[in-house]
């Protein structure tokens, strides 16, 4: 039955693959099992494992042809084809397959989905209380050298030159054709250093290349989701052309860090008790050094929830330690991927794979105000020519979100955005049940003319029509400490 499902799925996206593409077969079952034993493990994998994180196993085909089953509990397998959006089957595993823990494979590394409490439950608990999350699959990388803001401004879309000393910015790493290879952060600390929190330690060079904190001139670079070899891969391409041509800059990985994301409206008050930093003039955006329960940190007022919250970068032996720390308020509760992808969906941020990819740029992404405006002039960026044209002539499709005003199951990437005619005007790109909301949201891609809010449309998914009206993003109220007027 599970193959026979799977080649259905084949067939129905065969126009996607290519018409001449031959229909994947299902690798044989029993055989796709696999373990966490080639994953990388965060310095809390064992706490996680302690504190009744719940786990998903995977296997990739090597097989081009072939889908790829991503995760699976004991009643679900999740199968999508290359590049192409999930499918869900049904199957118990083999009887002799010991049932799985819900840790996912994630940016390369072993990661909690959830732990004791439900998906719904943290989803809720982030909005009113406060939430750790490990976010260690992120690593962090300096670019240095007195041409640093130069460089980084030729890989990045943001005016970095014209931040404060100490403050961020939100940007995106864009390619050759104005296509987004990753969203990032951007904090100035002064003129000469950039840090870049990279993905997957699976493809870092040597360890022993990482060079501590230890400079006074600094920035930060925060790149979000799965792009750690391909982000480097870009960087040092023209790292290399930019030195060739005479700037000073280097790029230098930290191995020996781990990152955690707490976040929620009491994280400040669980956190202040532990700090000398004052954090009621400690606004979003800002960065520093400080001390933490004794400990060394680099900390950052952002998150990607909507919420209040702060991103922690510190040495990897201090991190179980530090996490302990912040549990024993009772307002804390470690939290996982499932729950995280909730409230990045409740807040319309968007997801890199997902909302983001390489043939999408920042205009049609609703992210031109990452775009600096001292920058839209000569867009001295790599790209930069086919978004300054994209400036002045516009673009074709708009990313916006959706509610839903019908009954159905919740759109999934892949999703098809259709007219009442049936007419196809766009495509989900992630979407799910909202636990704060109640309802069923989505966000996607449609044309420009269905852009508008309040625009009806229908979203197909599994074969069924939900009437749908895109609507402002984000969804929920997000809460970010800022200055007062």
């Amino acid at each position: 039955m599970l193959r026979v499902a799977a080649q259905a799925v084949a067939k129905r996206a065969a126009p996607q693959w290519g018409a001449a593409a031959a229909r994947p077969a299902l690798v044989p079952f029993a055989r796709c099992y696999a373990d966490d034993a080639n994953l990388l493990k965060t310095a809390l994998y064992d706490f996680h494992l302690e504190m009744g994180a719940k786990m998903v196993r995977v296997f990739e085909s090597t097989e081009t042809d072939r889908p790829i089953v991503r995760w699976f509990t004991p009643r679900t397998v999740v199968i999508t084809a290359r590049n192409h959006s999930p499918y869900l089957f049904h199957r118990p595993p083999p009887p002799s397959y010991p049932p799985p823990k819900k840790q996912v494979p994630f940016a390369g590394h072993s990661m909690p989905i959830q732990y004791g409490d439900s998906i719904m439950d943290a989803t809720k608990h982030c909005r009113t209380e406060a939430s750790i999350f490990d976010v260690s699959h992120m690593l962090g990388s300096s670019i240095r050298g007195k041409d640093a803001i130069k460089f980084t401004e030729r890989i990045v879309v943001g005016d970095i030159a014209g931040l404060k000393n100490g403050t961020g910015t939100l940007s995106v790493v864009t390619n050759e054709h104005g296509g987004i290879i990753d969203d990032t952060v951007v904090t100035k600390i002064n003129d000469q250093d950039v840090y870049i929190v990279l993905v997957s330690i699976s493809h870092l060079p040597n360890p022993n290349t990482v060079c501590p904190y230890e400079t006074d001139n600094f920035f930060y670079l925060s790149q979000n989701g799965g792009c750690s070899e391909k982000d480097q891969a870009h960087i040092n391409k023209h790292l290399a052309e930019f030195k060739k041509n005479g700037g000073d800059a280097e790029f230098i990985v930290h191995a020996d860090r781990s990152l955690l994301a707490f976040q929620g409206p009491k994280a400040v008050d669980v956190l202040q008790p532990l700090t000398k930093l004052d954090l009621k003039t400690f606004y979003f955006g800002m960065f520093t050094e400080t001390k933490i329960d004794r400990k060394d940190v680099w900390i950052t007022r952002t998150g990607y929830t909507g919420e209040d919250g702060f991103e922690i970068s510190l040495k990897k032996q201090d991190t179980v330690s530090l996490t302990k720390k912040l549990l024993e308020n009772p307002a804390s509760r470690l939290c996982g991927l499932g729950a995280r992808d909730s409230l990045r969906l409740e807040a319309g941020l968007c997801l890199y794979g997902n909302d983001l990819n390489e043939q999408i740029g920042p205009l049609e992404a609703g992210l031109t105000w990452t775009i600096g405006k001292s920058r839209r002039d000569d867009c001295s960026f790599v790209g930069g020519d086919v978004i300054k044209k994209q400036l002045a002539d516009g673009v074709a499709k708009r990313r916006v979100g959706f509610k839903f005003t019908g009954k159905g199951a919740p759109a999934r990437g892949g999703s098809v955005v259709k007219l009442a005619d049936g007419t196809v005007v766009g495509e989900i790109t992630s979407g799910g049940f909202s636990p704060v909301l109640g309802e069923n949201i989505a966000m996607g891609y449609v044309q420009k003319a269905f852009a508008k809010a309040g625009t009806e449309l229908m979203v197909e998914t599994r074969g069924k029509s939900t009437p749908a009206v895109t609507a402002k993003m984000p969804f929920v109220t997000c809460h970010y400490h800022r200055p007062s007027a």
